[in-house]
């Protein structure tokens, strides 16, 4: 590959994209599909070897979140069995793509606005485009409730959550991350989001895993709210979460001691009662069956085994 010919605007916003630590999966991959719909209109009539660069690096951005990795995957797909211009090829995919999420997400919604009675208190955790929208639309409908969330440290997206949520007309309960798990008994149900599902089960918010192995022993349902978009492949390599800026949690330097900070952790499907997705709430079989009827791109399987080496 020779020179490259992504302009330092887009990669700027790659950049961006890649030091996101609020923003849900699903806000991110947003941005990714429109920067590669400008990205198309730059450069006119990009070649395949072009596209793949940026798509590559696209899949660099946050190789935790599986709505980006299985768009980028099945970018490479359409590619391959393009019947019209790469261009054209790119557009119509990425204009489906986002018309789906939109579907996806009032299909959950809906599914989700099922398994909510009135007067119920609904615990969450960390910010999830997906949960809210489903509250704000079970409001919207008629039933009342309260939601439990906790500040979601280091980056305090769930007071972002409930300021959202409060606007939205909807009594929402603000505890630090250490409060929630003491409370959670007082929830009825907990609704929390995934950035992915694979093999190993779902990742999420760092916690998520804790959260869900009380609620198990509590017996309170607890649910992912997710499309079928956060449904890695079962062959897609397991990709490990690099530790984060220490200075997130500690700006100073204290001699001896060592500060580790991660995003995300892995929930065993074993510990949760159903992932609700747009095509209803699907149990550990379904997700599995879900998994290997997937398949992973070569060319995305060999840059993870490039990468890796």
């Amino acid at each position: 590959m020779g020179r490259s010919s992504i302009s330092k605007d887009i990669l700027d916003r790659i950049e961006e994209i890649k030091t996101d630590n609020i923003n849900s999966s699903i806000v991110l991959t947003r941005k990714l599909v429109d920067i590669l719909l400008d990205f198309i209109q730059i450069e006119g009539n990009p070649s395949i070897e072009e596209i793949k660069e940026l798509i590559f690096k696209m899949v660099e951005t946050q190789p935790m979140m599986a709505s980006i990795l299985n768009f980028c995957n099945r970018i490479l797909v359409e590619i391959d069995k393009q019947h019209d211009s790469i261009k054209k090829t790119v557009i119509d995919y990425c204009n489906r793509f986002l018309l789906n999420l939109d579907n996806q997400t009032k299909g959950i919604s809906s599914y989700a606005f099922s398994l909510i009675d009135d007067g119920m208190k609904i615990a969450t955790y960390s910010y999830s485009v997906t949960v809210a929208e489903a509250l704000e639309y079970t409001k919207k409908y008629g039933k009342n409730f309260i939601v439990i969330c906790s500040e979601s440290r280091p980056s305090n997206e769930g007071i972002l959550l409930a300021r959202y949520l409060g606007k939205k007309g909807i009594k929402t309960i603000l505890v630090t991350d250490a409060m929630l798990f003491s409370i959670i008994g007082e929830a009825d149900m907990i609704f929390v989001g995934a950035d992915s599902i694979n093999k190993n089960g779902v990742i999420n918010k760092i916690g998520t895993s804790s959260l869900a192995k009380i609620a198990f022993h509590e017996n309170i349902p607890f649910y992912h709210l997710c499309s079928t978009d956060k449904i890695l492949p079962y062959n897609y390599p397991i990709i490990k979460e690099p530790d984060r800026d220490p200075k997130e949690l500690l700006r100073e330097h204290i001699d001896n001691v060592i500060v580790r900070n991660r995003y995300f952790d892995t929930t065993s499907i074993n510990y949760i009662t159903g992932v609700i997705t747009e095509q209803g709430v699907l149990s550990k079989d379904r997700l599995l069956e879900t998994m290997e009827s997937y398949s992973t791109h070569p060319d995305l399987l060999s840059y993870f085994l490039s990468r890796d080496k």
